[in-house]
């Protein structure tokens, strides 16, 4: 009995490594697209959050502010503040600049004000 080749019905073990290493390929790339895209995300989020923290804290402060520096109640105890008047190149207006942190990031505002007498 002879076999001829094209008889023969399956894939060669070299076939299977390759497709197996194309497959790989493609799902590091997949999920090392999703983590950086959920990095992205979280980053955004903490932001976010820090701006309006930051905003509803400037928007309270006046000039005369007595906490200087400290840190938001439950559930933004990992955000903290620090507050600093400077006196602007216009004349009876002081610039309150508001640091909000968390972590690495960190979120600037400024706002003017009357300067109190």
């Amino acid at each position: 009995m002879k076999l001829c080749r094209g008889a023969l019905k399956g894939f060669t073990l070299l076939e299977v490594i390759i497709a197996l290493a194309i497959i790989s390929g493609a799902l590091i790339t997949i999920i090392y697209t999703v983590n950086y895209q959920l990095d992205l995300v979280q980053r955004h989020e903490t932001i976010t959050i820090a701006t309006i923290l930051g905003r509803e804290k400037i928007l309270a402060a006046g000039v005369r502010q007595h906490d200087k520096r400290g840190r938001f109640p439950e559930p933004y105890k990992d955000y903290s503040y620090e507050i600093e008047t400077a006196p602007s190149p216009f004349k009876d207006i002081e610039i309150i600049k508001l640091q909000v942190t968390k972590g690495s990031e960190k979120i600037y505002l400024a706002r003017f004000v009357k300067a109190a007498r």
